[in-house]
């Protein structure tokens, strides 16, 4: 069972080694999307034993999520994780994503954080920034030529396509305390955003 993790990354050389070091925790094969670094990126994830495609120049998460995906359909893998590396995500979190594609029981697996913000409201839930998918999914992803593709896109096209989509929770988004003037304000914000997703 090959499980490769799919990371896009942009100017990214100081995090990339540790965060490859990391996934190799979790899977058998770690592919760094460089999507147009100017800096060492590429260098670094090869160093920390990433394999490595390099975009030209850059063209957005999508774009190279869609030429990992591409690689991964010549290639070969049972399971395949993609991170995005602006989030806030928790790498351990990476077998509790995988396992539900493991055991037949989901075709994508979307982690999500539960929010806890001092507002009165119930915690909720939000897309978290890191998702797996079971190879035979693979064609249901057109990508937008413009290059972002966001995971939520990805979401909507694996339900349009009749996959079996599970959301597990990925942990509790750090706390954030308002002032009583702003709390107000700051609700239904919070109320919209949620409506939004």
């Amino acid at each position: 069972m090959t499980i490769t993790a799919i990371l896009p990354a942009h100017n990214r050389e100081i995090q990339i080694g540790t965060l490859v070091l990391k996934t190799k925790k979790h899977v058998d094969h770690v592919l760094v999307i460089d999507d147009g670094s100017t800096d060492r990126t590429g260098e670094m994830a090869q160093l920390a034993g990433a394999e490595v495609i390099r975009n030209p120049r850059n063209m957005g998460t999508g774009a190279a999520i869609k030429s990992g995906f591409e690689y991964v359909g010549r290639n070969g893998a049972k399971v395949i994780v993609i991170m995005d590396l602006d989030g806030d995500q928790n790498l351990e979190d990476i077998p509790r994503l995988i396992n539900p594609i493991l055991k037949g029981e989901a075709d994508v697996v979307s982690g999500a954080w539960r929010m806890d913000v001092n507002t009165g409201l119930p915690a909720s839930h939000i897309q978290g920034s890191i998702q797996a998918f079971a190879r035979h999914t693979l064609p249901a992803f057109t990508f937008k030529s413009n290059g972002k593709t966001t995971g939520k896109d990805m979401l909507l096209e694996a339900a349009n396509a009749g996959l079996r989509v599970k959301e597990v929770e990925i942990g509790v988004k750090k706390k954030v305390n308002y002032t009583h003037e702003k709390q107000e304000s700051h609700t239904l914000k919070t109320l919209l955003r949620y409506l939004r997703i």
